[in-house]
């Protein structure tokens, strides 16, 4: 606290890891006779996490109608979570979970349209050698893909939320409270 104004900052550098995040919503390893194959981040994952918070009180003093103003606000960036890149095939397992072949390194572009090069070869190993994913299946046999869980990170996430309070004191016992608030002042688009 200095001079009418108080702020909290956080930091948090985490990472989540585990074998199957979100079971209970019918999501199952790709591989029940290899359960360390789906070791990867958790889905709700977020590696790095900064929020900040303020709260100043403006100086005015006097009568009850100039004194009590306060703005505030909150400010939080972090990472995005982790991808799961699947594939729709049911006829291997009966469950469609499975997981592409990784045929060259994902580029992750950053732009909302195309997020990483989506590239997909129909067999594995491709023929044209410019696919990033493959269906797994080698000579006719369909077989586990090789692609990590949660291999790709999703965008990251950004707002600021602001807000105006009045206080004003009625009696001894009971104050009164005027609040205006605004939420993703900056109209920050934040993707999924």
């Amino acid at each position: 606290i200095h001079r009418n104004l108080q702020f909290n900052a956080y930091y948090t550098y985490s990472h989540s890891i585990d074998y199957n995040s979100l079971s209970s919503q019918g999501i199952v390893v790709q591989d029940s006779t290899n359960v360390r194959n789906d070791r990867g981040s958790s889905d709700f994952d977020v590696r790095q996490r900064f929020v900040i918070s303020w709260l100043y009180e403006l100086p005015f003093k006097g009568h009850r109608w100039n004194a009590g103003w306060q703005l505030s606000a909150i400010t939080q960036w972090q990472t995005g979570n982790p991808i799961n890149i699947i594939i729709a095939n049911t006829a291997f397992t009966g469950v469609g979970s499975m997981r592409p072949d990784l045929l060259a390194p994902v580029q992750v572009f950053g732009d909302p349209s195309l997020w990483f090069n989506n590239t997909v070869c129909a067999t594995s190993p491709c023929a044209t050698g410019t696919a990033t994913f493959g269906l797994p299946v080698t000579g006719g046999v369909t077989h586990f893909g090789n692609l990590g869980r949660n291999a790709v990170t999703g965008p990251g996430f950004s707002n600021t939320d602001f807000s105006v309070i009045k206080n004003t004191k009625i009696n001894e016992r009971l104050n009164l409270q005027f609040r205006a608030e605004l939420f993703d002042v900056f109209n920050h688009p934040n993707f999924g």
